[in-house]
């Protein structure tokens, strides 16, 4: 694709929020948001516009610094973002029609992100296997290098199209089709022909409102980035478990099932010290008691079975995550911070660096 020059003059500069909006006599820059995909960036003479933005029948051209009004500026076009969002925009329309020719599910919605785009499907599951499916359809069509042509058309003449989802727009109706594959009804950037987007590849699924599925895709150089951060993860896994890309999936298994295993044992432990503590404390009719070594949910219980008991006073607890001071039937210990309460006791966190503060001054109580 050539590089997208023109001029334009500036008719006026609103400033919003410390921000500045520029409005041309006209523009081949691309909006925001304008059937769910990204907008342009680029260059009004030495400004940068950072974002474009539809508003009613005005585009707004977000820049970094102020421009002379009723002045003709050159502007430029980042050639390679427009050429990134056409490819991803066109691969939306390839993996859709995939969707539609294999499993007859209609895309409901499409939104472009940075980094990756979506497809909302009219379904609430679809396996793996399937996706796979049709991800492998449509790098079939991205192979095969197939025209994709931009044309307009009438309300009659639309009707003679085998369109893939019919919108209620007025004429004239742009549609993008790729050659013997997808016709639609569109008005994003799309390439010219699908080798250009390189490949598509899904990266995973979601639960998305209205029992819809979320699709999450990527393509072109899209991909590329998300395979490195992908390698990246699993070679710094790798190097952590001191394990080959090959043996790690049996090494995190038999990890789990350890895992499992110590925190069954951390569970007894836990319970015995429970028991244990309870039963040194049951002649004590005002405790004052410091626990450490055991999980906050352990001491929340054991606070609760003391004062179930009718014990009065306080007890703490502290490791490197928490510091929390329980009150044991007494309400007039004044303790800084918020308050929240289980099974009749309060609790109250303390910021670690004020917990010996409070141990010191409940001393002096208890």
């Amino acid at each position: 694709m050539e590089a997208i020059e023109f001029n334009a003059t500036v008719l006026n500069i609103l400033e919003k929020d410390g921000k500045f909006f520029a409005i041309l006599d006209q523009t081949l820059f691309y909006p925001s948001g304008v059937g769910g995909q990204l907008g342009d960036s680029g260059n009004i003479g030495d400004a940068k516009v950072l974002k474009v933005i539809e508003e009613g029948e005005m585009i707004l051209h977000e820049i970094d610094r102020p421009l002379k009004t009723n002045t003709l500026y050159k502007c430029t076009i980042d050639i390679e973002r427009r050429l990134e969002i056409a490819r991803e925009h066109t691969a939306q329309h390839i993996l859709s029609q995939s969707f539609k020719t294999l499993f007859n599910i209609e895309t409901v919605s499409f939104h472009m992100d940075e980094n990756y785009s979506t497809i909302d499907l009219e379904t609430n599951n679809i396996s793996n296997e399937n996706l796979l499916k049709a991800e492998l359809l449509a790098n079939r069509i991205v192979l095969e290098d197939r025209d994709v042509k931009t044309y307009f058309v009438d309300e009659k003449e639309i009707e003679r199209l085998n369109l893939r989802k019919k919108i209620d727009v007025k004429p004239p109706i742009r549609i993008v089709e790729v050659e013997g594959f997808d016709i639609s009804m569109c008005g994003g950037t799309h390439v010219n022909k699908t080798g250009e987007i390189g490949s598509i590849k899904i990266l995973k699924k979601e639960k998305a409102k209205r029992d819809y599925l979320r699709v999450y895709f990527a393509s072109g150089i899209r991909v590329i980035k998300e395979f490195n951060k992908d390698l990246e993860i699993l070679q710094h896994i790798s190097s952590t478990l001191t394990t080959g890309f090959v043996e790690l999936e049996d090494k995190i298994t038999k990890m789990q099932k350890e895992n499992k295993l110590l925190q069954s044992r951390i569970y007894d432990l836990e319970k015995f010290y429970k028991n244990t503590l309870l039963e040194r404390l049951k002649e004590k009719n005002i405790i004052f008691e410091i626990v450490k070594g055991i999980s906050r949910a352990t001491f929340e219980s054991i606070a609760i079975s003391l004062s179930e008991e009718g014990k009065s006073g306080a007890i703490a607890f502290q490791n490197d995550d928490n510091s929390v001071i329980a009150l044991l039937g007494r309400r007039d210990v004044p303790i800084e911070g918020k308050v929240y309460s289980i099974g009749g006791v309060s609790f109250f966190p303390v910021e670690k660096e004020k917990f010996e503060n409070a141990i010191e001054e409940l001393k002096k109580i208890f």
